[in-house]
């Protein structure tokens, strides 16, 4: 028997699509676990400065999306739960035709892991704010294996920092409304 895996996975979507867009990945990733949960869903507005290519003579890049991040546990290992986690990512690209959606594998279980395809716990992932905090509303007792604190710990230093505007309480299952499948058996 297989043992089973927390994770936290952090989901970024335009707001132009709305909790909608976050309720359809919510479901989708549901189907890979044996329980789920969800944090609050914060909007978060972005200008950073970036360098892509020393001719670009866009010098600032913005980002405003939802974010929201999912606990959830899983009989998957997890290379197959990245893979599963990554074709989601590319299937909703493509069915939105390439709109911003990012999925981010922050942490599963206590596994420590770098290759070039992946790196566990999510690098960085203690200094975003809107990964950080919304992942201490779900699993604040979690202990980082490289910073050896606790994610309660970690989010503090961004108490009273304004880095995102609390949009509404987390996602549920029961209020995603699934496409009718025709089936009228009651």
């Amino acid at each position: 028997m297989t043992a089973s895996n927390e994770f936290l996975v952090s989901i970024h979507g335009v707001s132009g699509d709305g909790v909608v867009l976050l309720e359809k990945i919510y479901s989708r990733l549901h189907g890979l676990t044996t329980s789920i949960k969800s944090s609050s869903v914060y909007r978060v507005r972005k200008v950073y400065k970036h360098s892509k290519h020393i001719h670009d003579i866009r010098t600032f890049e913005s980002y405003d999306g939802l974010v929201a991040v999912t606990k959830g546990s899983t009989d998957m290992e997890l290379l197959p739960f990245f893979e599963a986690v990554k074709t989601i990512e590319k299937d909703l690209k493509s069915e939105l035709l390439h709109r911003s959606v990012n999925l981010f594998l922050l942490i599963f279980s206590d596994q420590v892991l770098m290759t070039p395809e992946l790196t566990i716990p999510y690098p960085e992932f203690h200094r975003k704010p809107e990964e950080i905090v919304l992942g201490a509303e779900l699993w604040g007792n979690y202990m980082h294996p490289i910073l050896k604190q606790d994610l309660n710990h970690l989010a503090r230093k961004f108490i009273g920092s304004e880095w995102g505007e609390f949009y509404r309480q987390g996602l549920r299952l029961e209020d995603i409304k699934e496409p009718n499948t025709g089936d009228s058996t009651t």
